[in-house]
């Protein structure tokens, strides 16, 4: 599952995976993938840390997963 608030990332992260064989879900936000979490249990999670309604680490506490963190910033 890929959780962003930019369509372009999830879009651009969506192709890449498919075309390497895997199954992907996208959400716009944290509220979407909690939402969409009641029927699916995705092997992993590429969640944004800053994103709108409910950002990566108020996600992240709420799903309750293993998690394997690494930050990415732009200046």
């Amino acid at each position: 599952m890929v959780v962003d608030d930019s369509l372009t990332v999830r879009r651009v992260t969506q192709r890449l995976l498919e075309r390497n064989g895997y199954e992907v879900l996208l959400a716009k936000d944290g509220v979407d993938a909690l939402r969409q979490l009641q029927d699916t249990r995705p092997d992993i999670m590429l969640v944004d840390i800053e994103m709108p309604r409910m950002d990566g680490f108020d996600s992240r506490a709420t799903f309750a997963a293993p998690a394997l963190r690494a930050t990415f910033r732009s200046s």
